[in-house]
């Protein structure tokens, strides 16, 4: 029997078996998926091996036939496992997305009220300097035996005094120019205005605007000192300086 004979019987066994596939995959289909798609791709292995080849032809490609249906089972499993992962990586995901968005929140509701609690307190905190600074603070520079000059020490306390007052607009800055008993009353009325200036001076380089400053000189008119008091005469010579609140501020 040449090939050609064997072909022809082989050729309808062939399509007959893998026309049957179908019908019995139909019947276990709920449970065996994997089944058919083997079945299948043996039937077609079959079919194809016997057209082109003859029985051996056929034998192989049945076999080969089981192996791609088999080999598909497992890509579509593969797929399937994978989209599973994804979607369990796309869930992880969208949970903690979740979670920052809620920690941002949190975290903005945090900074903002701590935010509030510093600004309260800052304002709190300065009303009270401010209070302190209006009714007890007087600073007292004393001048040499007929000086207007400031030594380097009381010049830096007027410095440091100036950069205080400039975070308190709403104070103003009164100065008192005094003198001791020596010399006439002409000679010490002018040196009290001159130590003024000075002060007045020293205060505006740093910052101080002018119409906070208000100045009164009294010469030797209020000395506490008496005729011969040396050691007190120092307490005369003096520029007081007194702060109170603005009374126009709101």
């Amino acid at each position: 029997m040449n090939t050609s004979t064997i072909k022809q019987i082989l050729l309808p066994l062939c399509i007959a078996a893998t026309l049957s596939v179908p019908v019995h995959a139909d019947d276990i289909y709920a449970t065996q998926q994997a089944s058919i798609k083997e079945t299948g791709g043996f039937g077609l292995g079959l079919l194809a091996g016997a057209i082109l080849g003859g029985p051996p032809g056929a034998i192989i490609g049945a076999a080969s036939g089981g192996w791609l249906g088999h080999h598909d089972t497992q890509r579509t499993d593969a797929i399937a496992a994978i989209d599973l992962e994804l979607a369990e990586k796309e869930n992880r995901i969208t949970k903690l997305e979740t979670e920052l968005s809620s920690t941002e929140t949190e975290l903005s509701a945090t900074e903002t009220e701590l935010a509030n609690t510093i600004s309260r307190f800052q304002s709190e905190k300065r009303l009270a300097n401010l209070d302190f600074l209006s009714k007890r603070q007087t600073t007292t520079i004393y001048f040499g035996s007929g000086e207007i000059d400031l030594p380097s020490r009381n010049g830096d306390r007027l410095y440091e005094l100036a950069q205080l007052l400039n975070d308190y607009p709403e104070l103003q800055i009164n100065m008192e120019g005094h003198a001791d008993i020596r010399g006439d009353d002409e000679y010490n009325q002018h040196l009290s205005e001159l130590r003024i200036d000075t002060v007045q001076q020293i205060l505006e380089e740093a910052g101080i605007p002018a119409d906070r400053i208000h100045c009164e000189s009294y010469g030797e008119s209020k000395a506490m000192a008496s005729e011969g008091d040396h050691q007190n005469y120092v307490f005369d010579r003096r520029v007081s300086i007194h702060v109170s609140l603005d009374s126009s501020a709101s």
